[in-house]
């Protein structure tokens, strides 16, 4: 008994050793984090209370808001996951790989099933691969909607927002910040950034110039072409929705370094203006502000006497002259560091990113004319050519942060800062009418702009059917031009020969310029949705509202600064000497300074408001259709005090309702059939409103706005079919058509002393396109091609633009509509090299001959004339865990060139531009 009780006892010590052996050992094992999200694979939207779990294991957890889940501690090694929910495929996903201490996100698509199946397996590799890029955004969409993802940028050599975006299928970039799509005007075309929208910067124009924003802070850039209610009325032509870099599943920073050259410019002579403390940091507007004797909004009735003149001249800087130096290279360097963390006993995701650019730019070769009408003919009144000068400096942060509050509820404040400047410098010669003798002009000009975007946004799922979101937005812009200066010299005669003087009697050779605009915005938006029915074929309804205040504050105010009684022989002096010797009293001379007569500044405000409903119906398996419409309302007053004195008011106050119906048919897993009809509307800008001219340097345009401006109403149609033969690859063939009411036209007047240009009211026009699309690996046709993807994009289009009475029907009567382009072609071919991570692109893009400015009869439309521009990539690992980038842009070095008729209006060449670059990450 004893000798038994023995044995038992050796067995049972045993047995409790090798389970505390067991449990200490499991206790010690290295652990490690997954996150990841799962979503929806037909309509790519997030999937809550999915179970998530650790396949062998009882460790796991349901996804929360957006489809997003963590499991905190995963045993360390290769696992696999099976994931669950009711009316889905499940699906196991193999060989996810979960290093010790750290993380691994892995997203996942589950699919929808009428009945219960076998569970799906599939690898960790291939899923990734299948969610969340460019492709898969364009394939779950409601609407039309072209993607490029932050993979297809670091592909290219595309630096910023605006260089990527012209990737996309019909859309085009002009002035490398622009947007066009479809070949619509930029007035067609709405920003967001994170589905929150941007104000422009531009005083002329209702564009967000999107040079502002490094390809290195975003994530992903959609440009949606299908108005749905829940998007803004002003959707026009399209959306372009901006969506910066989420935080990583784990914590990681990043560096990057590039230097590089223009081969018109780095070490070469350019023009250059004044650099002052802070330009190579965009902070150089300080130095250039308007002296406090010009300073109270151009009223010069505050100098009274001669020694008020001399005293507000003395203050302006004497500096009316660029100069020649040495171009610079370009160069950049980016920081970026994200992660998530336990903050103040909670876990907050995070990323924080900087980027700093400095570049050299010219417009050589360059050659401007003014036209007029000889013997029915157009023909060359005044031919200048000269050279141009642009030294930029871009500067921009990021701070991204999210939170979960429990796993229903996600909140996230987002905050983006960039700011730029442009300090440009530009001379040309040729014979001007205005003085009938050769003449030189000058212009130098500093313009600094600066975009702010702070949102809170919540998102909160409430049981498994019902989504509630909401966002709090301010953003602001600013853009200062202080201090611009505009001159010209004069060639004289005497008797010992000709000679360039300086005209200092003339109020038109010389003028100063102080423009100043700031615009803020302020918003709130909600959006409720709800599901019913079958998970597999739910219906859909969603409804919402939004208020917006905008407020934008402008000047722009010109002087003509100018003397006279002065001595014989002063005009031989330089401007600066001039300025310098006759603004202190008794010096032998008088100065003047003027304003001009339509300069001035407004004052616009903007209240909108809107609600929408709309609702997603199944037919079946295969046929959805969403079907709502938007009503809204826009207030919109602006203000203009002219220089003169006249004050004037213009205001808009429409209520709009704007229907939309969405058909998509899914033939099959790979085909899908799109139509959609809608209607939406165009307003004019502020700027467009406001009255008030801005005068060039002799011989150039005059831009004057147009109280009488109304909203424009558009009719939309589209028709698309997508087939998507594996992952990755994509061919499509898409039609639209647009009908305008009140279309708003840029048009070119000519009038007895110099053009100006205005905009106006023409009675309607039409649109119509063709787009076709393909991306294909071509190891599936020869597998020596196996490394090779190729992608083109082609946009043929029409459009027509009936005129009607009043200041438009002096235009030509029949002509495209303004910024038309009749074709546009992107194409490229990616070759993946042996070694990993390695790449080389080679991408091309051409825009076909589109209306810059319509022309008053009898002049002839200016044509923008098509450039061909041929780009190259290559990307390949280094040392340790540093990648290389060597780009190269404009290879062809295409010259931009305006025509009117036979007449070159306006031509230069910008160089080729190469850089080289180091990125690296731990």
């Amino acid at each position: 008994m004893t000798r038994r009780f023995g044995r038992f006892g050796a067995l049972l010590a045993a047995g409790l050793l090798a389970t505390a052996t067991a449990a200490a050992t499991a206790h010690g094992q290295e652990t490690g984090r997954i996150a990841g999200r799962i979503v929806d694979g037909t309509t790519g939207q997030g999937l809550t209370n999915v179970g998530v779990q650790i396949t062998g294991t009882t460790v796991g957890t349901q996804s929360g808001v957006d489809g997003r889940f963590v499991i905190p501690a995963a045993p360390a090694g290769t696992i696999s996951l099976t994931v669950r929910r009711l009316g889905y495929r499940a699906k196991t996903v193999t060989g996810v790989m979960v290093p010790a201490g750290g993380a691994v996100e892995q997203n996942v698509t589950l699919e929808t099933a009428v009945v219960q199946l076998a569970t799906t397996v599939v690898t960790a590799e291939a899923e990734r691969g299948s969610v969340g890029d460019a492709l898969d955004q364009q394939r779950s969409a409601t609407g039309i909607v072209a993607s490029i993802s932050a993979e297809q940028m670091s592909r290219s050599p595309d630096g910023d927002a605006s260089q990527a975006v012209q990737r996309v299928s019909g859309v085009t970039v002009q002035d490398d910040k622009t947007v066009f799509v479809r070949g619509l005007g930029e007035r067609y075309t709405t920003t967001t950034l994170n589905g929150a929208r941007l104000p422009s910067a531009d005083p002329e124009k209702r564009s967000v110039p999107l040079d502002m924003f490094p390809s290195g802070l975003l994530q992903s850039i959609s440009t949606q072409k299908t108005f749905t209610p829940d998007m803004s009325g002003d959707f026009a032509g399209a959306q372009v929705d901006i969506k910066t870099r989420e935080f990583p599943a784990e914590r990681t920073w990043a560096a990057s370094l590039s230097l590089g050259a223009n081969t018109a410019a780095t070490g070469q002579s350019v023009l250059q203006g004044p650099r002052l403390s802070g330009d190579l940091f965009a902070l150089g507007s300080g130095a250039r502000a308007a002296p406090s004797a010009l300073a109270t909004a151009g009223d010069l009735r505050n100098l009274q006497t001669q020694g008020d003149i001399n005293s507000a001249a003395r203050q302006l800087r004497n500096n009316w002259t660029p100069v020649s130096g040495t171009g610079l290279p370009n160069s950049s360097f980016g920081l970026s560091l994200g992660g998530q963390d336990p903050i103040f006993g909670r876990s907050i995701g995070y990323l924080a990113s900087a980027n700093y650019s400095v570049s050299q730019d010219v417009h050589t070769n360059e050659v401007r004319s003014n036209p007029a009408i000889t013997d029915g003919a157009i023909s060359e009144l005044e031919r200048w050519e000269g050279r141009t000068g642009v030294t930029s400096a871009t500067l921009s942060g990021m701070l991204n942060l999210t939170t979960f509050l429990g796993t229903h509820t996600r909140l996230s404040l987002d905050n983006t800062y960039t700011r730029t400047a442009d300090n440009e410098a530009s001379q040309d010669e040729g014979f001007t009418f205005f003085y009938l003798a050769p003449a030189r002009r000058s212009t130098q000009r500093y313009v600094e702009r600066a975009v702010r975007s702070n949102q809170l946004r919540g998102e909160h799922v409430i049981g498994d059917s019902r989504q509630l979101d909401w966002n709090l937005t301010s953003s602001g812009v600013s853009r200062l031009e202080p201090d611009r200066t505009d001159l010209v010299y004069v060639e004289f005669q005497s008797p010992t020969g000709s000679y360039f003087g300086y005209p200092a009697s003339d109020p038109q050779a010389g003028r100063r310029t102080f423009g100043d605009l700031s615009e803020n915005s302020y918003s709130s938006a909600v959006n409720f949705s709800q599901s019913f029915g079958d998970v597999s074929r739910p219906f859909n309804v969603k409804t919402g509202a939004l208020l917006r205040y905008t407020s934008r504050d402008a000047l722009n105010n010109q002087f003509s600064v100018y003397a006279d009684q002065l001595p014989a022989g002063a005009e031989r002096l330089s401007a600066e000497e001039i300025y310098a010797r006759f603004a202190v009293e008794g010096s032998g001379g008088t100065l003047r300074i003027s304003g001009a007569n339509e300069a001035g500044s407004y004052e616009a405000r903007e209240l909108l408001s809107a609600g929408y409903a709309m609702i997603e119906i199944p037919f079946g398996e295969r046929l959805r259709a969403t079907v709502g419409a938007r009503v809204e309302n826009a207030a919109v007053d602006v203000d203009s005090d002219i220089t003169s004195g006249r004050q004037i008011s213009a205001n808009l106050d429409n209520t709009d309702v704007l229907p939309s119906l969405v058909l998509n048919f899914r033939a099959t897993e790979n085909h899908t059939f799109r139509a959609s009809v809608t209607q939406t509307l165009a307003r004019p800008e502020y700027r467009e409103l406001a009255p008030i001219q801005y005068l060039e340097v002799i011989g150039n345009n005059i831009t004057r706005g147009n109280e009488n401006l109304q909203r424009s109403l558009i009719r939309n149609a589209d028709l698309k079919w997508e087939f998507y033969p594996t992952d990755g690859e994509l061919f499509s063939v898409g039609v639209f058509a647009k009908q305008f009411d009140d279309p708003i036209e840029r048009v070119d007047v000519a009038s007895g002393g110099p053009s100006f240009v205005t905009f106006v009211n023409s009675e309607s026009a039409f649109n119509v396109g063709l787009e076709l699309e393909a991306r294909k690996g071509l190891g599936s046709f020869l597998e020596a091609a196996e490394a090779f993807d190729v992608f083109a994009n082609v946009t043929l289009m029409r459009s027509d633009i009936s005129i009607g009475e009043g200041v438009s029907s002096n235009t030509n009567s029949s002509r495209p509509m303004i910024g038309q382009a009749p074709y546009v072609v992107n194409t490229g071919v990616n070759y993946r090299l042996p070694f990993a991570g390695a790449s080389a692109t080679l991408l091309y893009n051409v825009v076909g001959k589109r209306i810059w400015a319509a022309g008053t009869i009898p002049y002839p439309d200016i044509y923008e004339m098509p450039r061909n521009m041929l780009d190259f990539s290559l990307r390949f690992p280094a040392f340790g865990n540093t990648t290389v980038r060597f780009d190269a842009r404009n290879l062809m070095n295409a010259p931009y060139v305006l025509e009117q008729g036979p007449l070159v209006r306006e031509r230069y060449e910008t160089g080729r531009t190469f850089s080289l670059g180091l990125s690296w990450r731990p």
